[in-house]
């Protein structure tokens, strides 16, 4: 028979409306049904990377982590603006090359919408060294417990670390002293680290510390008498050569 429908009310999700009924037929039978409303969405989704290298960093390799504002979207990245590419979160560059670097990535939702103003991440990977140069040291045998250095490094702002003989790593300065030293051999080992986390190879430099008197021995002994007294002739040598006298 014909059909009465009492409409209910809608149920909104998004853009898709579904709006159940329950019709009736004259007998007074329900046949209950729903319609579906199919809405479109231009709304496009907003892209946040979570997760970034620092923007100096040391790595060839660069890990992201990013979200979109709805859920089920995927993803493209750009690196460099040599074009866009699938990707899904995390995602991870590998093969870097020394110098600038940015990263874009836009989500894409289950619509076909695309973030029309991606998230980026701009930084520099340096992966060279710094290196170490001692510019000014104590001489090879030295008299004093004391020693002062001079340190020279290839990069700018680099972070030095001295090792005094056997003694653990400590911070230094390029300017540095050692202090209370004993009699004997000693090393000064240096090293540098730069901004970027880069650990150069260590720079070393020896010296022995020398603080007895020389000693000497008659070589010769000629005397010769005058009228005002003997003349006598003698030599003798610091076997360290380090300058202490007597």
């Amino acid at each position: 028979g014909e059909n009465e429908a009492t409409p209910a009310t809608p149920n909104v999700v998004e853009t898709e409306i579904q709006i159940p009924l329950t019709p009736f037929n004259k007998g007074g039978n329900a046949a209950p049904t729903s319609i579906f409303i199919a809405g479109g969405d231009s709304t496009p989704p907003e892209t946040t990377i979570t997760s970034a290298p620092r923007s100096l960093a040391s790595s060839t390799s660069a890990e992201f982590i990013f979200t979109s504002s709805e859920s089920n979207s995927t993803f493209n990245y750009n690196l460099n603006d040599v074009g866009w590419q699938d990707c899904s979160s995390p995602y991870t560059l590998n093969n870097l090359t020394d110098g600038n670097h940015i990263f874009k990535v836009r989500a894409r939702d289950t619509y076909g919408n695309i973030d029309q103003t991606p998230a980026e991440h701009s930084w520099i990977v340096d992966t060279i060294v710094p290196r170490i140069t001692i510019t000014a040291a104590p001489p090879d045998v030295a008299s004093s417990t004391t020693a002062d250095f001079q340190f020279a490094s290839s990069e700018s702002e680099t972070a030095y670390q001295c090792q005094l003989d056997s003694n653990p790593w400590q911070t230094c300065s390029a300017s540095t002293t050692a202090a209370d030293l004993v009699e004997g051999n000693h090393s000064l080992e240096v090293k540098g680290t730069d901004l970027a986390g880069n650990i150069g190879t260590s720079t070393i430099i020896t010296w022995l510390v020398d603080l007895t008197a020389p000693t000497s021995t008659v070589a010769s002994l000629d005397a010769v008498y005058e009228a005002t007294g003997f003349t006598v002739s003698w030599s003798g040598a610091d076997a360290d050569a380090a300058g202490a006298t007597t």
